[in-house]
């Protein structure tokens, strides 16, 4: 599945690799390459520098390889892709297959409430009498479930508030950094460099976070779920997971959603001197002049690539450590004269919920890909990579690291299925939301159309103008300027509307809705079509399950008339 958009990827970054330096393709970044304007400070403190628009040119010719023509059509072909081909044709395709599966392996009427779990009737203090069953079964209150899941709940909302306060307080290194870096005496080509830095080395430390909090969450999960006194094995099992599925997607996402959808958009102009002092100074957390494309795809690649590496390391080294320590403790003499049964005891346990971790991984970096390839198009090429090693490790860690798992038998995947359809749907949303939000596609289509086709002057029409004699604390230079500028849509100084948002800001927000309204129910509409139009059960097994039932059918028939006659011949 992943080899197509992996193709489409390289494509799409090899077209912007090629054409970066091409002024009929980009001329935006021609355009700040050879600017004469002066950026605003990103910080309003003594040692804050102005910096020429031009010392942006490098990271706008990078943006252009990730975000160039090819890359919306990327998108909207992945949306289709993901919907239309993954979700749709894929997950119905499986449901056909997991179907002949379930007949063949004869689990389709597997018992989903095998019974009332140990624990449940440890935990149950009465005895109720149920008119299902017409016998006394452990019974525990509803008050106490009830404090259950409001101590779950609560649980789960703290830690995803402590997972927010790590992105932030990336934030606050963030912009902190970029004020010692401004007022420091490093050469100015480390200077031109500073904002891939801060983005690299914030995306590091995110990704730290994340595996940090992963350590954590995956024993909450475990520890809140047996609170919630689950009578059954299968209410337990999916409860598990959706409390782990919840918790990791903030864990994985709230980073890279933040810098898709919020960096920037609570600055106003270099002038409000409250945003400077307050939140530590979030609100001037601001976008190169390129847009937040370059930070985001960075993020991405170093968040993915940091993951990848932690778990195939963790994966392949953990096991064996396990078993290294196991065969001392246990002060085992000579392992190669035991049989093969006592070597295989001296190996690591498998976990009885270690497949979640494994679905889990395969999810996250499904929702990383379909989320966000408009701004990363190389992120289903890294997933490839990752998805054959992963092959061959899980492999050589299944067989020669840990014991035989017990099977268990299922009628499918369960609580995944439709896990996998929500982060496929989000993904719809979340691509048009990049596409019109966080790219500069909606705004340059609306120059061109009212330009006719013509670029030239688009970057403009991006910055806004601040007066630099009204900076108090910077130190103002004779061979500055009267104005700098900063990146937004607000009235310049000495109009009526003085640093007030633009009316045409209000139309490309206008426009912009328009586009991920429409983008949405055309792929949604296209998913429906398709969904409706593949059945869920091939037909041959239809008909063949049709005729199965009939034969049983008129097989009971033929025996309770034949149980008929015989009495009656009795009788007489």
């Amino acid at each position: 599945m992943l080899i197509p958009a992996t193709a489409l990827g390289i494509i799409c970054v090899i077209f912007g690799a090629v054409t970066c330096n091409s002024r009929y393709y980009n001329y935006r970044s021609y355009e700040i390459c050879n600017s004469d304007q002066v950026m605003c400070p990103k910080c309003h403190y003594e040692g804050c520098t102005f910096d020429p628009l031009s010392g942006s040119c490098g990271l706008s010719k990078m943006c252009y390889i990730f975000e160039n023509p090819t890359t919306v059509a990327l998108a909207v072909i992945t949306s289709f892709w993901s919907l239309g081909f993954l979700a749709t044709c894929f997950m119905e395709y499986w449901q056909r297959t997991q179907t002949v599966l379930a007949i063949r392996w004869n689990v389709t009427s597997l018992d989903l409430d095998p019974g009332t779990r140990p624990q449940y009737i440890e935990a149950a203090t009465t005895l109720k009498y149920s008119p299902i069953t017409r016998r006394m079964e452990p019974f525990i209150s509803t008050k106490k479930i009830c404090v259950g899941y409001v101590i779950t709940a609560t649980s789960i909302f703290l830690l995803c508030s402590v997972m927010l306060l790590a992105v932030m307080s990336v934030i606050v290194y963030q912009v902190s950094t970029t004020y010692l870096i401004a007022a420091s005496d490093l050469s100015d080509h480390f200077k031109a460099f500073n904002d891939v830095f801060i983005t690299l080395s914030g995306a590091a430390i995110s990704a730290v976070f994340i595996q940090l909090f992963t350590l954590i969450y995956e024993k909450l999960a475990m520890l809140l779920t047996n609170m919630e006194n689950h009578r059954t094995q299968f209410d337990f099992d999916h409860s598990y997971i959706y409390k782990s599925f919840a918790l990791a997607f903030v864990n994985n996402y709230a980073a890279v959603f933040y810098i898709a959808f919020f960096k920037g958009r609570f600055y106003e102009h270099p002038g409000q001197m409250h945003q400077w002092k307050q939140e530590g100074g979030l609100r001037t957390d601001v976008c190169s002049p390129s847009g937040c494309i370059p930070d985001l795809s960075i993020s991405l690649m170093t968040i993915m690539l940091i993951k990848i590496a932690f778990s195939h390391i963790s994966q392949y080294l953990w096991p064996i450590i396990r078993s290294k320590y196991k065969q001392l403790f246990m002060s085992v003499p000579e392992t190669e004269h035991l049989p093969t049964h006592e070597k295989q005891y001296l190996q690591t346990e498998a976990e009885e919920y270690f497949l979640v971790n494994e679905y889990m991984d395969l999810v996250i970096q499904y929702g990383y890909i379909v989320c966000f390839i408009a701004a990363f198009p190389l992120s289903p090429a890294v997933a490839l990579i990752s998805n054959v090693i992963e092959l061959r490790v899980d492999a050589y860690k299944i067989t020669t690291s840990f014991r035989r798992p017990v099977p268990k038998r299922v009628t499918g995947i369960g609580a995944w299925f439709g896990i996998l359809q929500a982060m496929t749907y989000l993904g719809v949303v979340t691509n048009a939301l990049v596409i019109a939000v966080t790219s500069e596609f909606v705004p340059l289509s609306m120059y061109k159309y009212f330009h006719g086709g013509d670029v030239r002057g688009f970057t403009n029409t991006t910055l806004s103008a601040f007066r630099i004699s009204e900076f108090t604390i910077i130190p103002r230079s004779d061979d500055l300027p009267e104005f700098c500028y900063y990146l937004g849509w607000r009235y310049p100084p000495g109009h009526p509307k003085e640093y007030l948002l633009t009316d045409e800001f209000w139309m490309v927000v206008a426009i912009r809705m328009v586009a991920i309204l429409t983008f949405e129910h055309i792929v949604m509409i296209s998913k429906g079509i398709l969904a409706y139009a593949i059945p869920d059960v091939p037909k041959d097994v239809a008909e063949g399950l049709a005729l199965s039932e009939k034969k049983n059918t008129e097989l009971r028939m033929k025996i309770m008339d034949d149980m008929f006659q015989m009495k009656k011949a009795q009788a007489l």
